[in-house]
């Protein structure tokens, strides 16, 4: 059985979300922490700021794709992610295939 690791953020976190290949980190300060696979962009970070052949993210950085403040709660699907701010918007990013995002089809 796999023994449970502490990791260490130093930052309060107020949740945690994970989609297929990556894991999401909102803190108390609302800001928005990513690691794991990019390749559509899921995590937040550019993808024009990442080669191709580092799509992958090992360590947490920060997420790019939202400059409002006040996110309140991250939620992640396979590919995507999901921000709401404390004012009711709804950022997403990464994949929208399957119109995914609500924003129309995208393949």
């Amino acid at each position: 059985m796999p023994t449970p690791c502490r990791v260490d953020f130093n930052q309060p976190v107020s949740q945690v979300a994970c989609g297929l290949y990556h894991t999401l980190i909102l803190t108390q300060s609302k800001q928005i922490f990513g690691c794991g696979l990019n390749t559509n962009g899921q995590l937040g970070i550019p993808m024009d700021s990442v080669p191709d052949d580092k799509r992958f993210i090992p360590e947490l950085q920060e997420a790019k794709f939202v400059t409002a403040s006040g996110i309140v709660q991250i939620s992640a699907g396979s590919n995507f992610t999901l921000a709401l701010s404390q004012n009711g918007n709804l950022y997403s990013t990464g994949s929208g295939k399957y119109g995914i995002h609500g924003l129309g089809v995208s393949f």
